[in-house]
């Protein structure tokens, strides 16, 4: 049988992509690149495959690095968090459509990166900001600043738990000690 009622539009706000930009800074580890985008967020990376000819490259995100520098994945426990890109004749960048991570650093490996190779962005729901807080401690400014951009990484179209691992879906568990202060922080009566 077809379902009564009306078919209306989605009432929560959209989502946004912020251009996040070029990794800060890169470092090569054995015989992959690490690049560094100087903040931790859940977001996607843009292939610009004219900076390749013919080469397979992979494409890992992490929060965190090993001792010795290589990308920290023991986290993402069984997501599958890879992006393989084969360059082929098509010269149109390439962004996921489907997935978004939760990464500060990426590994590349398959071809030497180049700067503008690749490029972040973060995706995050687009609720106004409401709420602002300042103070003279630059740590307690920091910790305040770490919640923004936490919040700006869960609340993905819904409360998300932990966008960097496999439990990347609805979770309302940390969300509603968070609450409060999301609802401080952003318009939050669509979300």
């Amino acid at each position: 049988s077809v379902p009564d009622g009306e078919l209306r539009a989605q009432m929560t706000p959209c989502m946004v992509e912020n251009k996040y930009g070029n990794p800060i800074s890169m470092t090569k580890v054995k015989d992959k690149y690490i690049l560094d985008f100087g903040q931790n967020f859940a977001g996607i990376v843009e292939i610009d495959p004219s900076f390749l000819t013919n080469e397979t490259i992979t494409i890992r995100h992490g929060e965190i690095l090993n001792a010795d520098g290589s990308l920290y994945t023991a986290n993402l426990r069984k997501a599958k968090a890879a992006i393989v890109y084969h360059a082929g004749a098509e010269k149109k960048k390439y962004r996921p459509r489907f997935t978004y991570m939760g990464f500060r650093y990426m590994e590349l490996s398959g071809a030497d990166y180049r700067p503008g190779m690749i490029k972040a962005y973060a995706l995050h729901t687009d609720m106004k900001r409401t709420g602002y807080f300042s103070c003279e401690n630059p740590m307690v400014q920091k910790l305040y600043e770490n919640q923004v951009w936490g919040q700006k990484s869960n609340y993905v179209e819904v409360p998300t738990d932990c966008p960097q691992r496999d439990e990347r879906m609805g979770w309302t568990g940390d969300a509603q000690v968070f609450s409060w202060t999301g609802a401080f922080t952003r318009n939050t009566a669509l979300f």
